[in-house]
Formats: structure tokens, C-alpha cells, sequence
């Protein structure tokens, strides 16, 4: 293997941004600056606020920054396959439109790549909220502590990378990429998708190498309404998630949502596995939580938002099992 070739990998970036004009110019003005840089490509997956515009202009001003537009919206991961297929670089960084790269974001990705194949790069990115209210505080909260224990998990088992791999500041070979493909076939993923693609990398042999110093920062943002509708995506991808990968994942038990909560909490949360009775937990427990922030009482606002978040969990995926032909 010719060591010297690895070592001048191209790099292309790919973001997928939806409904995130207001951050684009904060996210690219450090990767326009990175000499690792080789091309930038942000693909607008519906352009519903002025995104495609704003990346024309800046893209008459570099001509690394390529920008691509999606007429309807498909996706996160549909527009990030779009992309992959008009990178040139041999080497492909995965951001997310609220990440922010470190200036030497390219050259850690790079590193990680050298002479190694079949890796999948992981990066570092912690989450600092953007300024909100406070009342919607917890979101972030509850989001940074469950992101920085799975990077505990990464370092303590490198298996865990790829069985539970986390989208934003991912990067790969391009043609490692295209061998495993973006975008599975089956059900339409709202969540999980990036799980899905790990997984599928380690049924194909990659391994996983997570490392700190590629680092980037997590601008997270998600409010209330946003925060339960993700709740109950997440626990529809489980469902999908586990029919798919059976042998890695074995089967989704309906009792998974309730581990570490006491019997009550647990009650409530089983109740949730039918879908009427869900669904009416989800809106009881979203006012609940809601109040609770009105009221500033932000401890207990964060209990009730992780049993909203296991209720949503547990509605979503009952609402999959009972969509679908899968079983509980």
C-alpha cells in the first residue's frame, strides 16, 4: 500500500440543511477557511427560507462551496446521498447543519484516514444550545447528557461505534461509502437512520474509530413540540432498527422503554404501548412539562420531559407495531 497516496486524500464535506438559513453562514465560514477543505457541498433538502439563495451568493465568492437544491424534501439522509454522489474528494466528512467545525476539523478527519481503510471516523461534538428561553433548556439538557454518554461508551467498547453510531462529524472513503450505500431500502426512517448505517458498516467488516480531537461544536436547538415529535420518531426507528438487524440488535421487547424507572414511572410508560392511550399521555405530560418551565421549575420540568420522552418512545413504537406486520 503506498503510504504517500493515503496521506493526500481529497476531502469533500457534505451537508444536508433544512430550515436552517439562519445558521449557515456561522457553520461554513470555518470549514471556507480550512486549507483540509478540498470542496464543500450543502444540499438544501426543500428550500422553504431563502437557503439556496444564500448559498448561491456565498458560492459566487468560493468556488470550493458547492450548493445543491432539492425540489421536495426526502430527508436528511436522502440529501446526504445526494451529495455523496456529487463529492469529488476521495475522503467524505458527514457535518450537519448545526454543527460548527473546529479549525483543524479537516486535517483530524484526514488523520484519522491515513493509512487505514474500512474506518468509519467519528468526531467529537459537544452541544452548546443556541440561545433560547429557558424554559426550553431541558431539551439540550437531556440531549448532552445522553451524547456525551454514548462518547464514554465509544472510548470504554470501539464496538459501541458502530452499534450505536451518531450523525453529524462522520467521515469515510468515498468509495467505502458507495460499497454500503446511504439510504437502505424497507420503511422510511425519521430517526435512527445513522444507527441503520452503522450497523449496516458493521455487518460489512468497517470498523469504527472514534477520536476527540476531531472536533466540532453542536449548536442544538429543539423545542417542545419538536422534542415529543422526535420522541415518537425514535421509537418507530427502534422498531425498524431492530427488525433489520436482528442478530446484532435481537428483538425490540415492548419492556426495553421502562428499564431504570420505578414501578410507577414504569406504569405510566406501559400504558403508553397503546397507541390511543399514548398519544393521550404524550399531550397530558407535554402540558405538564410545558407548566412546569412557565413556572421555572426547571428540575422537575426535567423529570417530566425524560417520562415524556419514554412515553413518546414507547407510543411510537407501538404505533409501528400495530402500521406494520412487525410484532412486539
Amino acid at each position: 500500500m503506498n503510504d504517500g497516496v493515503l496521506e493526500d486524500l481529497t476531502l469533500s464535506v457534505v451537508i444536508p440543511t433544512h430550515r436552517r438559513c439562519h445558521l449557515l453562514t456561522r457553520v461554513l465560514e470555518p470549514l471556507l477557511a480550512d486549507e483540509a477543505v478540498d470542496e464543500i457541498i450543502v444540499v438544501v433538502d426543500g428550500d422553504l427560507d431563502g437557503s439556496f439563495m444564500l448559498l448561491q451568493e456565498k458560492a459566487l465568492k468560493s468556488a470550493k462551496l458547492r450548493p445543491l437544491l432539492r425540489a421536495q424534501s426526502g430527508g436528511a439522509q436522502r440529501a446526504r446521498a445526494d451529495g455523496l454522489e456529487q463529492a469529488t474528494g476521495e475522503l467524505v466528512l458527514f457535518l450537519d447543519d448545526d454543527v460548527l467545525a473546529s479549525e483543524d476539523l479537516g486535517a483530524h478527519h484526514r488523520a484519522l484516514h491515513r493509512h487505514r481503510e474500512a474506518v468509519v471516523g467519528v468526531g467529537y461534538m459537544p452541544v452548546r444550545p443556541l440561545e433560547r428561553t429557558t424554559a426550553d433548556a431541558f431539551s439540550s439538557v437531556l440531549y448532552g447528557v445522553e451524547y456525551e454518554g454514548r462518547c464514554v461508551a465509544y472510548e470504554e467498547d470501539p464496538h459501541e461505534i458502530l452499534r450505536s453510531l451518531w450523525w453529524g462529524n462522520v467521515s469515510m472513503r468515498r468509495a467505502d461509502v458507495m460499497k454500503v450505500s446511504l439510504v437502505s431500502g424497507g420503511p422510511t426512517m425519521l430517526y435512527h437512520e445513522d444507527q441503520d448505517f452503522g450497523l449496516r458498516c458493521l455487518e460489512a467488516g468497517f470498523l469504527g474509530v472514534f477520536d476527540r480531537g476531531a472536533a466540532a461544536t453542536h449548536l442544538h436547538q429543539r423545542d417542545l413540540d419538536g422534542f415529543v415529535r422526535d420522541a415518537l420518531s425514535q421509537g418507530r426507528g427502534m422498531v425498524i432498527i431492530h427488525e433489520r438487524h436482528r442478530e446484532i440488535m435481537g428483538p425490540l421487547d415492548p419492556a426495553d422503554f421502562e428499564i431504570g424507572l420505578g414501578p410507577f414511572l414504569a406504569l405510566i410508560v406501559r400504558l403508553g404501548s397503546v397507541p390511543s392511550r399514548g398519544r393521550f399521555l404524550c399531550r397530558l405530560l407535554t402540558g405538564v412539562t410545558r407548566l412546569l418551565g412557565r413556572c421555572h421549575l426547571f428540575r422537575l420540568q426535567l423529570r417530566a420531559a425524560k417520562l415524556l420522552r419514554r412515553v413518546g418512545q414507547s407510543t411510537g413504537a407501538a404505533t409501528m407495531w400495530e402500521e406494520t406486520a412487525f410484532s412486539a
